[in-house]
């Protein structure tokens, strides 16, 4: 059998560092992000680089932001999103997460299953107050990392939207200032302007298209707002079933 720090160290390695692993996936999705969001003056062509020296706003310094009417940025930053999408980021890992995921949930089950049907066989059977509190203890420590995981996953795919709408959003601006270098007999400026609106819709379909393809999964679940609310409603009807039992055994109940 596994000693206490042996059980404890299992427990950190395969239920709370997936969480974690979770937690950096958001990070990058977050700093992806941040080079289309800007300071506002993105789509409209004045932005700087961070670390330029006549940057005015100094919230801005310590990250760049892409000039979203350059074809070629926008095309390096398509390439470092597909890097990090979903489960193009570590798929083997990503992969063995879904496994941990779903051992984890399979033992919460067998031990509220272990309660409810000690209880059926053996009603008549006393069972301490700490004994109880601590297999609910033990059920929340198991669950809680999944629940945790679930969370993460569900913001990270939230993030495909966000950027599509920045996309999308440049590209209307973008569209617009083309239209007004033709009408100022710009040409030149106007075909600049052209070609990265046209990258811009090409990435925005690539991002809808990877949205289906290569989504952050939970228990083998796209984490949708759906399957987020299906698993914690269903963890916490066990949760609550395992409480009121405890209630029932309370000195004051």
């Amino acid at each position: 059998c596994c000693s206490t720090f042996q059980g404890l160290s299992m427990f950190v390695w395969y239920n709370v560092g997936p969480a974690i692993w979770f937690y950096s996936k958001l990070q990058l999705a977050r700093m992806i992000q941040s080079l289309l969001d800007g300071d506002g003056l993105t789509c409209g062509g004045q932005v700087r680089w961070a670390w330029a020296p006549d940057a005015k706003n100094m919230e801005y310094k310590l990250e760049p932001r892409l000039d979203l009417r350059s074809s070629d940025d926008v095309a390096a930053w398509a390439a470092m999103r597909q890097c990090i999408h979903g489960g193009n980021f570590g798929p083997t890992i990503h992969r063995k997460i879904q496994f941990y995921g779903v051992i984890a949930m399979t033992v919460f089950i067998s031990l509220s299953l272990v309660q409810a049907v000690g209880g059926y066989i053996n009603p008549d059977d006393e069972v301490e107050l700490s004994t109880r509190i601590f297999s609910i203890v033990r059920m929340f420590a198991c669950i809680s990392p999944v629940m945790a995981q679930t969370i993460l996953a569900y913001t990270i795919n939230r993030y495909t939207g966000y950027a599509e709408e920045a996309l999308y959003r440049a590209q209307r601006s973008i569209k617009g200032r083309a239209i007004d270098f033709r009408r100022n007999g710009c040409d030149e400026e106007a075909e600049e302007m052209n070609d990265a609106h046209d990258m811009l819709g090409a990435v925005g379909a690539e991002i809808r298209a990877s949205e289906d393809a290569g989504p952050m999964r939970v228990l083998w679940l796209v984490a949708t707002p759906e399957v987020v609310t299906l698993i914690g409603s269903f963890v916490t009807a066990l949760l609550a079933l395992e409480l009121r039992d405890v209630a029932g055994s309370l000195p004051f109940a």
